[in-house]
């Protein structure tokens, strides 16, 4: 994951339950406005995503997109998708920079 011209260090915690496997990743957004990339693992069955501090999101699933069609979240808001996804990219903007992302996936 790494935004457009730049890269992101990013911590992963996993945790087994059965039968799927919990990996929850945290990285943060460090300019406004600019767009970030983070590709969901190979047999992702859900992922929910959420911003640490009060922001909007912006979500998108091709690239370019994420400030023009887009999901927004609003802030203290979760997404949650349940569903197939397999190594599914999501491109990520918020309106504020030094925020912490949180995504948690089930495999």
């Amino acid at each position: 994951m790494a935004g457009i011209g730049s890269s992101i260090a990013s911590s992963t915690t996993t945790i087994v339950s059965s039968p799927r496997v919990k990996k929850i990743t945290s990285f943060v957004i460090f300019l406004p406005n600019t767009e970030y990339s983070f590709t969901l693992p190979v047999d992702c069955y859900g992922y929910t995503i959420q911003a640490r501090l009060k922001c909007f999101l912006k979500i998108s699933h091709d690239v370019g997109q994420s400030g023009i069609n887009y999901l927004t979240i609003h802030p203290c808001a979760t997404l949650i998708e349940n569903g197939y996804f397999n190594n599914t990219t999501l491109y990520i903007q918020a309106n504020i920079g030094s925020v912490i992302i949180e995504i948690e996936t089930l495999e």
